[in-house]
């Protein structure tokens, strides 16, 4: 069984995961001052951290069905917690720390994607209210050909059928 090798993984994972939620709170700060260069620059960093992140995570997938296999597993997708059941005590300690790490860091990384999206979902309404103070809603009419505004035409009960 290659326990070393998985929970090796988990902490290679976590260590990108660190450093996503290190640049999810950079991310923060240049919505918080309206950086757009920096929030584009940060952007791109946390693209390529979540590809490397995605390698990882394929890799755990793959060792962890193969342990489950060796185990006895018979599950489509087995997880930490199916190896967790099944392994002897002694190797349990280390592989269920690793897990729950990663599983906490995750928890933690989720939490600032939601405050970063209220944050942005924020800024974007005070830039509506602030734009609909500047520009104000035209008043509609019906328009000729010519493009100057004449009289709407009436219809049944005074309404503008053209409208």
């Amino acid at each position: 069984m290659n326990l070393k090798t998985l929970i090796d993984i988990l902490r290679n994972e976590q260590k990108v995961h660190e450093k996503i939620l290190a640049a999810k709170k950079q991310e923060r700060r240049c919505l918080a001052v309206g950086d757009a260069k920096g929030l584009l620059k940060i952007t791109e960093t946390i693209q390529d951290l979540v590809d490397e992140v995605t390698d990882w995570e394929k890799k755990r997938l793959f060792l962890t069905g193969e342990i489950a296999r060796q185990l006895g597993i018979e599950k489509e997708q087995p997880t930490l917690r199916d190896l967790l059941t099944v392994l002897p005590p002694e190797n349990n300690a280390e592989l269920e720390k690793a897990g729950s790490a990663l599983r906490e860091l995750l928890f933690r990384l989720r939490l600032d994607n939601q405050s970063n999206k209220q944050m942005l979902e924020n800024a974007i309404e005070t830039m509506n209210l602030q734009f609909s103070d500047w520009i104000k809603p035209k008043e509609s009419g019906v328009y000729n050909r010519q493009g100057h505004k004449g009289k709407p035409a009436l219809g049944r009960a005074g309404l503008n059928v053209r409208a």
